[in-house]
C-alpha cells in the first residue's frame, strides 16, 4: 500500500530517497523504514547528523499521503513554526522557497555535522555494538542514505569530488555490529555469495536483505519512544560524533 501510494507521488527529485524506499521490495528497506517515526516528531530532537534524519522520516511520511510538493512545503512550514523557524535564522524568504530549498537552508545551519566523514564516522561507531540482525541492516541502510544525502549539501561548501561510500564498506560494517553468532551467519553468507560469484555486484540493501531472510529475526515493529525511535537506536554515537 505504501508503495502504491508513492508512485501517485510526484518525481520531485527531493522526495527521491523517500520514494527509493517507499517502492523498494526489500525486506532490508522495510527494516530501514521501521525505524522512521511516523509521523515525524519535532526537529529540535535530532541534532548533528541525525537532523536529516528527521527530514528523510518527514518525507517518508508525506509520500504515504501522496502529497504534492507544494503541500509537502507547506506541511513543512506548519511543522516548524514561526518561533523555530525565527530561532534558526528563517526569514520571509522560506515561504518561497521550494522544500528542496527549505531543507538545505535548515541543515546548513547544523554543518559541519551534516559532513559525510560524520556520517561515515557514525557508521564505524556501530561495530561491536552486538545489534540483532534487523536493527544493524536498517541502521546502516539508512547511514548509507544519509551519506548520499550529506555529499549533496558537504558540496555546498566543499571543492573537489566527493564519492559515495561503497557497499563493501557498509558490509563490512555489518559484519562487525552483529552479534558473535548473527556475524557468523553474515560471513557464512558473504562466503557463499562469493563462491557463486554473486557478490561482485551486490548491493548492501541486497545483501542485508538476503541476511535478514535467513536469519532467525523476523521483521518486527520497534518501539518508538518519545524523541524518536532513531535516538533509540544510534544511542550516543551520533552525540560523540558531532562533539569531536
Amino acid at each position: 500500500a505504501a508503495a502504491s501510494a508513492a508512485t501517485k507521488v510526484s518525481t520531485n527529485r527531493d522526495l527521491f530517497d523517500a520514494l527509493c524506499l517507499l517502492s523498494s521490495q526489500t525486506a532490508a528497506a522495510a527494516a530501514a523504514l521501521q525505524l522512521l517515526p511516523t509521523p515525524p516528531g519535532p526537529l529540535s530532537a535530532f541534532q548533528g547528523p541525525l537532523a536529516d534524519a528527521w527530514f528523510l522520516g518527514y518525507e517518508v511520511h508525506c509520500c504515504r499521503l501522496s502529497l504534492s510538493p507544494y503541500q509537502v512545503q507547506q506541511r513543512l512550514q506548519g511543522l516548524l513554526g514561526t518561533s523555530f523557524l525565527r530561532a534558526w535564522g528563517g526569514s520571509a524568504a522560506f515561504y518561497f522557497m521550494s522544500y528542496g530549498e527549505s531543507r538545505v537552508s535548515l541543515l546548513q545551519q547544523a554543518f559541519p555535522h551534516q559532513n559525510p566523514h560524520c556520517i561515515a564516522a557514525a557508521a564505524e561507531g556501530l561495530r561491536g555494538s552486538n545489534l540483532p540482525v534487523i536493527d544493524a541492516v536498517g541502521l546502516l541502510l539508512l547511514l548509507q542514505v544519509m551519506h548520499r544525502r550529506a555529499l549533496q549539501i558537504y558540496a555546498l561548501y566543499e571543492q573537489g569530488p566527493q564519492k559515495p561510500l561503497s557497499h563493501q564498506f557498509f558490509i563490512d560494517i555489518l559484519l562487525g555490529a552483529l552479534s558473535p553468532a548473527a556475524a557468523a551467519r553474515a560471513t557464512a553468507l558473504e562466503h557463499t555469495l562469493k563462491n557463486q560469484q554473486r557478490f561482485v555486484d551486490l548491493s548492501f540493501e541486497d545483501f542485508g536483505t538476503l541476511l535478514l531472510l535467513a536469519s532467525d529475526d523476523p521483521l518486527r515493529a520497534l518501539p518508538l519512544p518519545e524523541k524518536g525511535v532513531l535516538n533509540w537506536a544510534f544511542g550516543g554515537i551520533f552525540v560523540a560524533v558531532a562533539t569531536t
